[in-house]
């Protein structure tokens, strides 16, 4: 077997981590609550480390709860091992742990590192907005956390935090730590207290702007309200079509504004898009070199 997809409320782990070997498994997914083996519970790098070829580790565990158990690192400090998977080309992790050792040890062979909440921000914030966000996703924590990776071959990057004083440093040391980055994703939330009419857009596009490789860049800036796909306004119902429209228009003026603040950097977007919730298509904008440079 090469791949290996689980849901892991109904996962049968323990003869998965014990009793069975996957010298050939390259691609391994896990999704739901975390869970463990053992009396002494078993580290994530513990369980797995026998599948020596993997690949693709993509780890997205829910965290209901973080400021009453706070997440769990993939490789704990009291664990003593050689990293065990050498051919790792993809990682994501859900709600990274700051005192992971795993981002140290991390080979020069990954290619893609995601670090997101799980399920996105984006699919609970039409409920909740801003304030709902909650949990270790600050760009201050991203950013220790990327100061210990070692990745100068890293092609695609994926983001999810709440901005705090730190945020400029963050996006500034994505050009520096990754040179060869081509694709970057980045789900931006704004800190409490802060309106969508305020969120900076030009400037944080700015400070994007030391990547040196022409870049696939995706952004979702919490500073745009999707429309309802009906409102009632007195008597009046606003057309879905024109609610469409106003959003596109409003869409495009940031687009607009990313644009400016990428003119002259050292940085060349091929393709941008903007991400938006998850009920609705996402905005794409094809800027030629020529627009931005």
């Amino acid at each position: 077997m090469e791949r290996l997809v689980l849901t892991t409320e109904i996962a049968p782990l323990h003869a998965i981590c014990t009793t069975l070997d996957w010298p050939n498994l390259r691609e391994l997914r896990l999704r739901g609550e975390p869970r463990t083996v053992g009396d002494l519970p078993l580290s994530i790098i513990a369980m797995f480390a026998h599948m020596s070829r993997l690949r693709i580790l993509d780890l997205k565990l829910k965290l209901t709860k973080p400021e009453e158990s706070p997440p769990r690192p993939i490789w704990p400090i009291r664990y003593k091992s050689e990293f065990p998977w050498q051919e790792l080309q993809e990682l994501t992790v859900s709600f990274p742990a700051n005192n992971d050792l795993i981002y140290r040890k991390l080979p020069d062979t990954l290619r893609a590192l995601t670090l997101q909440c799980f399920p996105h921000i984006t699919s609970k914030f039409r409920q909740h907005g801003a304030e709902g966000v909650s949990g270790p996703i600050q760009s201050s924590d991203w950013l220790r956390i990327l100061r210990r990776c070692n990745l100068p071959l890293l092609r695609s990057l994926e983001l999810e935090y709440r901005e705090n004083d730190q945020d400029d440093e963050l996006l500034r040391h994505l050009g520096a730590a990754f040179p060869k980055l081509r694709q970057l994703k980045v789900r931006r939330y704004r800190r409490e207290g802060v309106r969508m009419a305020d969120v900076p857009v030009e400037h944080n596009a700015r400070t994007l702007g030391s990547l040196p490789q022409p870049l696939d860049l995706s952004l979702y800036l919490d500073n745009v309200e999707a429309p309802d796909t009906r409102v009632v306004r007195g008597v009046h119902h606003d057309r879905e079509e024109d609610l469409a429209h106003k959003f596109q228009e409003t869409l495009d003026g940031v687009a607009d504004a990313v644009a400016r603040g990428l003119a002259g950097t050292a940085t060349a977007v091929e393709t941008f898009a903007l991400l938006i919730p998850e009920n609705f298509d996402l905005g794409s904008f094809e800027l030629g070199r020529s627009d931005i440079m």
